[in-house]
């Protein structure tokens, strides 16, 4: 149950990766002052 657990969560902040580089090469400089 903890390996499921882990490679949920590893799932999850890969898309979370995936999605925020992409938002970052469409916006630019603008993605980084959202996040501020």
């Amino acid at each position: 149950e903890y390996v499921a657990c882990m490679v949920f969560s590893l799932a999850i902040g890969w898309m979370n990766m995936l999605y925020y580089t992409r938002g970052f090469q469409q916006m630019g400089i603008y993605a980084v002052m959202i996040e501020k």
